[in-house]
């Protein structure tokens, strides 16, 4: 069997997996809800702000720091967003399990052979 065989072999086992099933069933669920899509929009922008200003070097002001806890505290009182966020953290550790599992093996193998 060939490597892109087994690739697509790992990806129909992800996609049956109970955490992307989740994951998309939520993220449609989001996608219906207007005011849950803009909610999780806005915290993203915010983030990648942020992000950009650490990267830069500069601190948050107090008055950005409120402003993305109170989009935090939003957030969570929005059962559709702080599903899917969850959703999304449990599908991002299975990936990571997976990338950290093929790393591994591939060190292991290219250790075996040396």
């Amino acid at each position: 069997m060939s490597v892109k065989e087994k690739a697509e072999e790992l990806a129909e086992a992800i996609k049956t997996s109970v955490e992307y099933k989740n994951l998309k069933e939520a993220k449609a669920k989001l996608d219906e809800d207007e005011e849950a899509a803009e909610l999780l929009k806005k915290l993203q922008s915010k983030q990648q702000r942020v992000q950009m200003m650490r990267q830069n070097g500069q601190e948050l002001n107090e008055a950005m720091k409120e402003d993305l806890k109170s989009l935090h505290s939003e957030m969570e009182d929005n059962k559709i967003v702080s599903t899917f966020m969850q959703c999304q953290e449990d599908f991002n550790k299975i990936m990571e399990e997976v990338n950290k599992e093929l790393s591994t093996a591939i060190q292991g193998e290219e250790q075996n052979n040396s």
